[in-house]
């Protein structure tokens, strides 16, 4: 157990610095790269604009982890006992959203950014009671609603970077990206300690929260204004 706690430590350790790294690349230089003197309120805007993005980039990958992770262990036991063979296949849950997934921007150009990232979750959401239930068709079924929604969230956020970043969009991917993987590592490890103490049932509460706390922060998911300096230039 000391070794597992190490071994996460280090993980966490090296993940927070990369991200810090990633955050402090993008950070504006005194001209920026559209040509503008530098002007503390552009900073401000951009840098704001960043913490509450990478908050709810955060808890995407936390959900999507914390499911796949642990119905492993749960699968194997009783009243599933699906064999080590069957669980490899257990993973075509992921096909529905093959298909899904590249549909997000459709959804985004008719509904709107947040609409469609919170119907992304709310599919997530249904998913997660099939998971408590005692027959193997349920749980998959559950399984195929999380991937839908997470991706389909995942794929919503990446295209509202895309839109929002004006400028330095590969720094503004890069930190997108880290805090998406950052929030894996976490989900892993604060869900894991939920699974060892208090079971399935608490972990699956704890996918739940997280995808609460998506649906939350993802009210300010919208396009940030332009500066009215940057507009008069």
């Amino acid at each position: 157990m000391k070794r597992r706690l190490r071994t996460l430590s280090t993980f966490l350790t090296f993940g927070l610095l990369a991200l810090g790294c990633r955050i402090a690349s993008a950070l504006p230089e005194p001209e920026t790269a559209i040509g503008l003197p530098h002007d503390a309120s552009v900073d401000g805007h951009r840098i704001d604009w960043l913490i509450k993005a990478t908050m709810l980039f955060v808890v995407i990958l936390f959900a999507f982890i914390g499911t796949f992770t642990y119905v492993n262990f749960v699968l194997v036991r009783e009243p599933y006992a699906v064999g080590p063979m069957a669980l490899g296949f257990v993973y075509f849950v992921f096909l529905p959203s093959i298909f899904t997934t590249p549909v997000a921007g459709q959804f985004v150009q008719r509904f709107g950014t947040r609409p469609t990232f919170w119907c992304a979750l709310a599919v997530a959401g249904i998913g997660l009671p099939l998971l408590l239930m005692p027959r193997l068709s349920a749980v998959l079924t559950g399984l195929v609603l999380v991937g839908i929604g997470t991706f389909f969230a995942q794929a919503t956020a990446t295209g509202f970077v895309g839109r929002a970043a004006t400028t330095d969009r590969g720094s503004a991917s890069g930190i997108y990206l880290a805090c998406y993987f950052f929030g894996g590592l976490v989900g892993s490890a604060v869900l894991g300690q939920l699974f060892d103490r208090f079971g399935w049932a608490a972990c699956v509460a704890g996918i739940g929260l997280s995808l609460i706390v998506a649906a939350v922060l993802a009210v300010r998911l919208k396009m940030p204004a332009v500066p009215a300096m940057a507009s008069a230039a």
